[in-house]
């Protein structure tokens, strides 16, 4: 009987001390550079960022398949330091337009190759139905001419759809006079 009373104390006073799931706090703060850290102490949250930092208490009813895995971001406080010191590098207003010129010439480039494409096409589908040299073509060749230049039309009409694309793109991203300069009409 005193082992029975014995072994209920112990049980009750050992589920008693142990800690509680929901009394679990973990203290979320973004540095500068927009990376989230997570402490289980307010006191680990730097100073500068305690008061854009926000308390979540952890449920143990989340589920893991509704969590999305994050890799865990560890860092000292001599890493912190020495990331702060460290500014960003801006790029300079030259170096983003000549990056807007760069894709503004591609996509040049893409609808001259597909003009040049279609110019091709168009040509090789007039001497198969031409009557110089309709003797030379069979129908399959006039109908392989024919979807060549559909094709070529086609692959014409996406090359202008991406240059319409980067146009507004760089309406809101590139420097407004380079897109005044480049696409304003």
């Amino acid at each position: 009987m005193k082992m029975k009373i014995l072994l209920i104390m112990t049980l009750s006073i050992f589920f008693f001390l142990l800690p509680s799931p929901s009394s679990a706090a973990i203290y979320k703060f973004v540095d500068d550079q927009g990376v989230i850290h997570f402490v289980d102490t307010y006191d680990l949250i730097p100073e500068k960022y305690r008061l854009r930092s926000s308390e979540e208490k952890l449920k143990e009813e989340r589920k893991e398949e509704e969590m999305k895995p994050q890799t865990p971001v560890i860092s000292t406080p001599k890493e912190e330091k020495e990331a702060a010191k460290e500014p960003e590098k801006k790029k300079s207003e030259d170096e983003i337009i000549e990056e807007w010129n760069k894709k503004l010439q591609e996509a040049n480039d893409n609808i001259a190759k597909a003009k040049a494409a279609l110019d091709e096409a168009e040509r090789f589908e007039n001497r198969t139905v031409s009557s110089y040299s309709r003797e030379n073509y069979t129908n399959a060749d006039r109908k392989a001419a024919q979807e060549a230049t559909e094709a070529a039309k086609k692959n014409l009409e996406k090359a202008q759809k991406d240059l319409d694309e980067l146009a507004e793109i760089a309406r809101s991203e590139a420097p407004y006079s380079w897109w005044r300069e480049n696409f304003y009409k």
